[in-house]
């Protein structure tokens, strides 16, 4: 059966796996124990009718949650409530929105991990990608806090913070930040930590996870094959059923950590489903194939710049999709030739004002990789190594084995009309002088980018077949 969907809908799913060369005792499990058995003793007693929509319910009951005796997962502890004010509480959204602003230094830090791991995954590649910045920048911050010595130097040499309590409170602010779930618009964070329950962990960690990246909390048996299919059962309800992975698990797993984005958007401006046709697309090897390309005229700000020329289209609530057609013969993969190239890309260029053209692909597809050669490349390499110092998480030695994510994204006709975007991004504008033909007929570059400028996914079409 076909999924059904209406604008633009992406999903991300980051999956990191620590290994550990022994088993030791957790002298306190009974405590955590204890603890599991009070949150499900309060899930089964909890109403489960009474949650505000804009709050991620405190020790709610879920598909994942199993009696305490059940050895495979059990529930240690569900994030605290998210009370978010929605838009139409416009005074105390504004100002929930201000208090949780996120630095501009952590901004840029973002832009620059973006460029400089996007450069690396999609270039010279043959299929159609997508991928999380942020995603993965959330999941190694989460590693990260739990890390110390070379390690940690090491981690704040890629992800640019310069400490612990400062990535934390960062990653808790964007958390609350991004956080959205109106009827037509959602961008919803979701982590996990899965612990061995044999091994033992720092409670300073655990606080952390839960207080400032909002995880859930589960005690596995990575010996048992259903704790693998409960972490999928998880990533499946946390992404709206988007992505459903099989996944692996080993007894010698220490604990993993999932984190999980999931978007939905509208179209400020509609594409009229009847103005779509298909048309040829010229692959990189000079095959053409006939998709179908959604068209609208319309006016704005786009720009040009050494071999591209970038243009957007704003989202009701989330910021905009920026795209890149490279232009004068230039190939896709030049544009990200090296993280400058990619930023200059995303970013740089000379600004016009005038009347757009878009003709734009309407596709579906999926992506999946394996980050650890990318992120050695970058100066992250004592983690996956034996020796690695994960000991503000756990007392066992422990390194990185697996860390992949995979995604998903999706677009196509449906918006909303509406006009807070022409009244902000053109009040007072000159009358359109320049045109722009953003006719994405050949390999192209786009990404999402929220209204502050945080890129929340990249991707490159090539026009493959998504099946």
């Amino acid at each position: 059966m076909k999924r059904r969907w209406s604008g633009m809908i992406l999903a991300i799913c980051m999956s990191v796996g620590l290994l550990s060369g022994c088993v030791v005792r957790l002298d306190d499990m009974q405590a955590l124990e204890m603890m599991a058995s009070e949150v499900i003793e309060t899930e089964n007693s909890a109403d489960k009718n009474g949650a505000d929509k804009n709050s991620m319910s405190k020790n709610s009951a879920d598909a994942n949650s199993t009696e305490a005796n059940d050895r495979d997962v059990t529930t240690v502890a569900e994030p605290q409530a998210l009370e978010k004010p929605s838009r139409e509480e416009f005074d105390e959204f504004r100002a929930f929105q201000e208090e949780n602003r996120v630095d501009e230094n952590t901004i840029q830090d973002i832009r620059k991990f973006t460029c400089e791991t996007a450069s690396r995954l999609l270039r010279d590649t043959k299929e159609n990608e997508i991928y999380s910045p942020v995603s993965l920048y959330y999941a190694l911050s989460l590693a990260a806090v739990g890390a110390e010595g070379e390690t940690f130097n090491e981690f704040e040499q890629v992800l640019g913070m310069e400490s612990k309590e400062k990535l934390a409170d960062q990653c808790g602010k964007l958390y609350r930040y991004l956080y959205l779930d109106e009827d037509t618009s959602r961008l919803q964070i979701a982590n996990s930590l899965w612990l061995n329950r044999d091994g033992v962990f720092e409670d300073t960690y655990l606080k952390s996870a839960q207080d400032d990246f909002y995880s859930s909390l589960y005690l596995a048996d990575f010996g048992d094959a259903r704790t693998g299919e409960k972490m999928g059962e998880w990533i499946k309800q946390q992404t709206k059923g988007l992505l459903t992975p099989e996944m692996k698990t080993s007894g010698q797993q220490v604990m993993t950590i999932l984190n999980t984005i999931y978007l939905y958007d509208e179209w400020m401006d509609r594409f009229d489903p009847a103005k779509t046709v298909e048309d040829t697309f010229y692959l990189a090897d000079g095959t053409t194939r006939q998709i179908p390309f959604m068209n609208r005229n319309g006016s704005g700000t786009f720009a040009s710049g050494e071999g591209f020329l970038r243009a957007e289209c704003g989202l009701k609530e989330l910021g905009s999709m920026v795209f890149v057609l490279p232009q004068d013969g230039t190939d896709v993969d030049a544009l990200m030739g090296d993280e400058k190239k990619l930023e200059d890309a995303l970013c740089g260029g000379e600004d016009h004002y005038g009347t757009i053209t878009f003709k734009i692909p309407k596709f579906s597809y999926g992506s999946q990789y394996d980050l650890r050669e990318s992120l050695k490349a970058l100066g992250l390499s004592t983690a996956f190594e034996t020796d690695a110092d994960f000991s503000a998480m756990t007392a066992q030695p422990a390194w990185i084995d697996v860390i992949q994510q995979q995604a998903h994204i999706g677009i196509d006709e449906n918006g909303v009309e509406a006009a807070a975007f022409t009244e902000i991004g053109y009040a007072g504008a000159a009358m359109p002088t320049d045109h722009a033909d953003m006719i994405l007929d050949r390999p192209f570059l786009y990404g999402i980018v929220s209204r502050e400028g945080i890129p929340l996914f990249i991707g490159v079409y090539r026009g493959m077949d998504a099946s």
